[in-house]
């Protein structure tokens, strides 16, 4: 059959057509498949990071890599309660050092009463160390932990009976020595995290297969697979043997307003004796006891003593108090001041365990603080800072903020001269209220440009 030149034109221009359609999707397939893997490579250097984090958040308070699981527990109770007598001791030599430098009486006589009471504290926690030490550890362990054990207990007895300088370890030092010891026996290892199910098998994102998870579970692709798989790793870590409730709180991302909740509160109140988190809570209850006024505990989902950055507000606010509140300072608080703190941390990238929280003026008083209170604060807020060994950058959260820190920078000017400090605003958000919507843009813009700089210092450092 024979075309016309009208038909066998037409034809042309179809196939024209069609070649240019077919390389246009071609190249738009391309194009999703780079943006694709650029976006699994970003996910998996993420999910790098955060097991890395989670890794060493949890091995620093469980230490134990025995292969018995049973072994493994009684370890690492052995472990923090020796954390928390080392705690003790850490606290005696703070408020002893400090009651010699202190500018008044007062403060010389209260930092001597805290050494007395830590000491207290210590020797009261001691016989448990020696019962879990003798029952748990000596019959179960291997040889090098218990030598390891015995070898920090001994240090802890001599340091309570007053030979500090002696052929023994310092409590600290055997510490580390029982942690290295502990985690080098290498029969154990954290659950990994979710795995990448995601990730392209041979180029092409939707050829991929997903990856099986650690219990033999396959997630559907059409399902939610990749989510599915991370939440069921992060349940099955939560629900380990060896992960006591408190360390839960440890690894668990924080949420907001969460505090709200009264069955998370008795979590958080259970936990504020952790070894990381107990030197604050315990003068949080001394200063209770000398003032008679209220303050706040800190919440154990800080990094306590580990904090390298230190957030310092005005006072507390009313979400802090027990009863309408959490009772403690939280990130997690249901009220909109520390729910805007914690998503300005999450964006910079600021994971709230390298963090810690306190206010220029600590007690509940429901108003700014007067000079002459920010300046009956100060040996409290010296104080500490003298429990922040790790501590790099200071941010300063409003004006009351500043005024604190320019008192305490003529006070202690020793203490301050080593940290990075970045003065920004309050995260009220009675900050932004009030102002032209300018304003309001350039004082948000001013806040995450903060916090995206103290995230830099950090990792600088």
């Amino acid at each position: 059959m024979q075309l016309g030149s009208l038909q066998l034109g037409s034809l042309r221009r179809g196939v024209s057509v069609v070649g240019i359609r077919d390389r246009v999707t071609g190249s738009a397939s391309a194009v999703v498949r780079v943006g694709r893997d650029r976006v699994h490579a970003v996910r998996g250097r993420a999910r790098s990071m955060l097991d890395t984090w989670k890794r060493r958040r949890f091995f620093a308070r469980n230490p134990s890599r025995a292969a018995d699981a049973e072994v493994r527990t009684r370890e690492n109770r052995f472990y923090q309660v020796a954390s928390s007598v080392v705690s003790d001791i850490v606290r005696i030599e703070f408020s002893t050092e400090y009651g010699y430098r202190a500018d008044t009486a007062q403060d010389r006589r209260d930092a001597r009463a805290d050494a007395v009471a830590a000491r207290h504290d210590a020797k009261r926690a001691f016989p448990q160390l020696l019962r879990v030490l003798d029952t748990e550890i000596a019959s179960t362990s291997a040889g090098e932990v218990v030598a390891a054990s015995r070898v920090l207990a001994e240090s802890v007895r001599q340091y309570l009976r007053g030979n500090t300088v002696s052929e023994h370890l310092h409590p600290k030092d055997a510490l580390s020595e029982l942690h290295s010891v502990m985690y080098d026996q290498d029969g154990w290892d954290l659950p990994e995290d979710s795995q990448d199910t995601d990730a392209p098998s041979s180029g092409h994102p939707e050829e991929a297969t997903p990856t099986s998870s650690p219990d033999g579970h396959t997630p559907h692709p059409e399902s939610g697979g990749e989510r599915a798989d991370e939440q069921d790793t992060d349940d099955r870590v939560r629900r380990s043997d060896t992960l006591a409730a408190s360390e839960t709180l440890l690894i668990e991302a924080p949420v907001t307003k969460r505090a709200g909740d009264p069955d998370y509160r008795e979590r958080l109140l259970a936990a504020r004796y952790e070894p990381h988190i107990a030197p604050f809570n315990r003068y949080v209850d001394l200063l209770r006891e000398q003032r008679g006024e209220w303050l706040p505990y800190v919440a154990p989902t800080y990094g306590g003593v580990d904090a390298r950055l230190l957030s310092l507000f005005q006072d507390p606010g009313p979400k802090t108090r027990t009863g309408s509140g959490s009772g403690m300072l939280c990130v997690e608080n249901p009220d909109d001041s520390a729910a805007r703190y914690l998503r300005l941390l999450t964006d910079a990238g600021i994971d709230v365990r390298d963090t810690i929280s306190w206010n220029s003026y600590p007690w509940y008083i429901a108003r700014p603080p007067t000079d002459s209170e920010l300046d009956e604060a100060l040996p409290v807020l010296t104080r500490i800072l003298g429990m922040l060994p790790q501590l790099e950058v200071v941010l300063l959260q409003g004006g009351t903020a500043r005024k604190a820190w320019e008192r305490l920078s003529l006070a202690e000017p020793a203490i301050i001269d080593r940290l990075e400090v970045i003065p920004t605003y309050h995260t009220s958000p009675r900050v932004i209220a009030h102002v032209s919507s300018a304003e309001r843009d350039r004082r948000e813009r001013k806040l995450s440009d903060d916090f995206a700089r103290a995230k830099a210092l950090l990792t600088r450092a």
